[in-house]
């Protein structure tokens, strides 16, 4: 993966443990925007997102979801786009 999108998601991740989603979200745009991201990222997004913009979130989940099929949040991921 990318240093730059490494870097970026390392950000985000301290935002989400201080409790500052709105402060991840624009870190997790630019990581996901960059090639070689770690599929957790699209995961992060998801989380960050899900609030504010469902189908937004939704997309970043089944991004995860697809890049990274027996990952470790798949079951969170699949439990937050069940209908």
């Amino acid at each position: 993966p990318s240093l730059r999108a490494r870097m970026l998601l390392a950000q985000a991740r301290a935002k989400i443990l201080a409790a500052d989603g709105a402060a991840a979200r624009p870190l997790l745009v630019a990581a996901t925007a960059l090639d070689g991201v770690p599929p957790e990222a699209h995961f992060w997004l998801g989380e960050v997102t899900s609030a504010v913009d469902t189908p937004a979130a939704r997309a970043a989940y089944e991004r995860y979801i697809a890049l990274a099929p027996s990952g470790e949040f798949v079951a969170r991921a699949r439990r937050a786009i069940a209908p």
